[in-house]
Formats: structure tokens, C-alpha cells, sequence
């Protein structure tokens, strides 16, 4: 796949974007800049994938690599446990908030975890996905 970006165009894509209302002029500035943005966004996916494959294989326990204008993360995202429906556990593992609502303290977790070899009753293991990242610096 070959993208030519002309940025001088995106430009006034996005200034005669408003022409929407008075002609189809507008809808057509908008449609060139959301397939842009669909290609954009299609290539930084694969982008992704080679990259977390290329990570693996050098290196299974890959984490991150930082360049100077770039940073690569791999990790899991969203809450790493969840309390079984009708076992809220005892002690420090489970805090309550205004809301009520349970948040589990995830070191508090590993640490029974090491001391006790399992998780405390009420707790869940979330299976999570990692996912691979990167942005400007």
C-alpha cells in the first residue's frame, strides 16, 4: 500500500468542510478526510501487528523500547481482577467507594497471592490481552 499525504489538501478539506450546508462540496471534504483518517488508522494497525511479532520473537518478555522521537509499549489494559458475583473477600483487598462499588487493591491481591500461593476467595483473575502502543515523545 502506497499513501501520498498532501497536507497543504487535508488542510482545506478541513476548512471547506463546512460547505456541507450549502452544497456537496462539503460532503465530499468529508469523506476524503474520514478515508484518509480509515487508511491512516488501517496502516498504524498493522503497524502494530509487525511490530508486536517482531518484539516476541526477539524477545518474549518485551515490555517497551524508547528511540528519541518514539515510544513502543506492550501491556494489558482495564482491571487485572474482579470480585465473583456474591463473594465480596475480607480485609484490605476490597475497598468501597462513595459509589459503592468494590475496587480491588491489586497489590494487596499479589501480596495474598504470595503469602497464601491463590487468590482469596471472591477474586477472579481477569484473562487480559496485551495490546502494543506507540506515540511521539
Amino acid at each position: 500500500m502506497k499513501i501520498q499525504v498532501d497536507t497543504d489538501n487535508i488542510k482545506l478539506n478541513a476548512e471547506n468542510a463546512d460547505k456541507i450546508f450549502l452544497s456537496a462540496q462539503g460532503e465530499e471534504e468529508l469523506v476524503q478526510l474520514l478515508t484518509l483518517q480509515a487508511e491512516i488508522e488501517e496502516a498504524l494497525k498493522e503497524a502494530r501487528r509487525i511490530l508486536e511479532v517482531t518484539a516476541l520473537k526477539i524477545n518474549k518478555d518485551f515490555s517497551f523500547i524508547q528511540s528519541d522521537r518514539i515510544k513502543v509499549l506492550y501491556r494489558a489494559y482495564g482491571a487485572k481482577y474482579y470480585v465473583t458475583e456474591g463473594e465480596i473477600p475480607s480485609g484490605d483487598i476490597v475497598t468501597s467507594e462513595t459509589k459503592i462499588v468494590n475496587k480491588i487493591d491489586t497489590k494487596a491481591v499479589e501480596k495474598f497471592v504470595k503469602e497464601h500461593g491463590g487468590l482469596p476467595t471472591g477474586i477472579t483473575e481477569v484473562e487480559r490481552v496485551k495490546s502494543l502502543g506507540f506515540s511521539l515523545k
